[in-house]
């Protein structure tokens, strides 16, 4: 299909002419003054400012270490090549790393001058380029939190409205660089040389191992740029919605959701999607797309929407679990894993509605039942007064959630059949689980007295047991001693069928 199609409107029965431009709106500003304003010198030392957080723990060999070295003669240098227009971007090189699921995969690594000049073109064309409020994953248009809010209290006030969930199936990997590049020479009329350096940054060339290859279709994933172009991408689908009375509509990248009243007119408006993803060379993601009403909730970014209420998808909760047991298996300290569940709990206590009471962040957002972190006694999270996740350093031992000494799986007294666990503080003395609806275990008072059967020792795992997978060691002999057992019980069968015979 040609890149200009002809859709529907969504009021009456107009025509609009949708192109791949629609939404943009031309940058007049005098020739080359955006240019200038990247090789501004506050501009570049900002950049460098960044790059220098960015590379606290790179490897000595890494070359940022001569860039900072030598910073004030490189900065002039990359700043005369940058005006002069005869600046070029080094071959990107291919790195194998591990992701969360345990598989390698391949990722691009920049030399530290190439970086620079990127994360210097962002911070210019992020507050220029106009890319639409509707897109929150951008900064300054309210990101994940104001979006997952804002849907959730549309569902609130709107329950028997009908709503469209979707997202872009391999969005980064197959933007088209020439209609982003026709994108940017549209917005950008005046700044030729910008357009020139964004079009090198996406056509790359990568190396891994000795074999060359250019990259034609596709952004980067870890360019800083990145999700500034991506946005920028789906701004004809922005400009049909967003202003549309009567229409709800918000996207975080390539995740969108759209809300509508009546079940004809969000017809159309698929319709529409589907075309402008068609001109855009894109589609859908079957899997991740939905499509009915709101009062059935929907799951977006992460979290299960309802008009009751909002709380952490259990997709979500799934990754975060088997993203534990994969630290669990290789030997991760209790440290590392407190850690990790620390970012997830700020990535997921920032939206999750809790009870004003809770300073904890607790089962709502966890999923059920509260449990505990324990940090080595040096670090721990806490949900502030205002809403906030603090993660401090301090004396207190156990907050929330997961896998240390818990009340989840608490000893028991013989005598009085009290639960407590220990106080990893003071391990001559306990704490009482106290027992709360809803909630499970709690951690109660410090006990105040001896039991006459000392309580047994508090778990001290810091993960759950070991997922048997196949071709692991775990997973070997669980097959083996599975495959004994059902060898086992056809013998005994087989052995009393002759006995009875007999």
């Amino acid at each position: 299909m040609s890149l200009t199609t002809i859709v529907k409107g969504l009021i009456g029965q107009k025509t609009v002419h949708t192109t791949h431009l629609q939404g943009l709106t031309p940058v007049n500003q005098p020739k080359n003054h955006l240019l200038h304003e990247v090789c501004d010198e506050a501009n570049l030392q900002t950049a460098y400012q960044w790059l220098c957080e960015q590379t606290t723990d790179s490897h000595p060999n890494n070359d940022v270490w001569d860039y900072r070295l030598n910073w004030p003669t490189r900065k002039a240098f990359v700043r005369e090549r940058l005006l002069s227009g005869q600046f070029e971007f080094e071959t990107v090189r291919l790195v194998e790393v591990e992701n969360e699921q345990g598989q390698l995969e391949r990722r691009e690594v920049r030399c530290a001058e190439d970086r620079l000049v990127i994360r210097a073109l962002t911070q210019v064309l992020q507050t220029v380029l106009p890319i639409s409020k509707a897109c929150t994953h951008v900064q300054g248009h309210g990101g994940l939190k104001q979006a997952v809010r804002e849907t959730q209290a549309y569902f609130a006030e709107h329950p028997a409205h009908f709503v469209m969930k979707s997202d872009v199936k391999g969005y980064y990997a197959h933007i088209s660089h020439l209609i982003i590049n026709e994108q940017l020479r549209y917005c950008l009329p005046h700044e030729p040389e910008l357009v020139r350096l964004i079009w090198l940054f996406m056509r790359r060339t990568t190396e891994f191992g000795g074999n060359y290859s250019d990259v034609e279709r596709g952004l980067p994933l870890g360019g800083s740029i990145s999700p500034l172009l991506g946005g920028l991408y789906l701004t004809p689908m922005d400009a049909l919605f967003e202003h549309n009375k009567g229409i709800f509509y918000r996207r975080y990248m390539d995740d969108w959701i759209i809300i509508q009243e009546k079940r004809h007119s969000l017809r159309k408006s698929v319709k529409i999607v589907y075309d402008i993803l068609d001109a855009l060379g894109m589609q859908t993601h079957p899997d991740k797309t939905f499509i009915g009403k709101a009062s059935k909730g929907v799951s977006f970014l992460g979290f299960s929407i309802r008009p009751t209420g909002l709380t952490v998808s259990d997709a979500a909760l799934s990754r975060r679990d088997n993203k534990i047991a994969l630290l669990s298996e290789r030997g991760a300290s209790n440290r590392r894993i407190g850690l990790y569940l620390a970012r997830w709990l700020g990535w997921a206590c920032i939206v999750a509605p809790l009870a004003a009471h809770a300073l904890m962040c607790e089962h709502l957002v966890v999923g059920g039942g509260l449990t505990l972190i324990c940090y080595d006694q040096k670090i721990y999270v806490r949900r502030t007064s205002d809403g906030n996740i603090s993660v401090s350093k301090g004396s207190l031992q156990c907050t929330s959630p997961d896998y240390n000494a818990t009340c989840k799986k608490p000893t028991t007294d013989n005598t009085s059949g009290t639960h407590y666990y220990k106080n990893t503080t003071e391990p001559s003395s306990y704490f009482k689980c106290d027992w709360v609806a809803g909630k499970g275990y709690t951690k109660g008072t410090a006990a105040t007295y001896t039991p006459t059967s000392p309580p047994a020792p508090a778990p001290t795992h810091s993960a759950p047991p070991p997922i048997l997978v196949p071709f692991s060691p775990n997973g070997v002999m669980g097959t083996l001693l599975l495959l004994l057992g059902i060898v086992a019980a056809g013998l005994r069968k087989r052995w009393k069928s002759n006995s009875f015979r007999g």
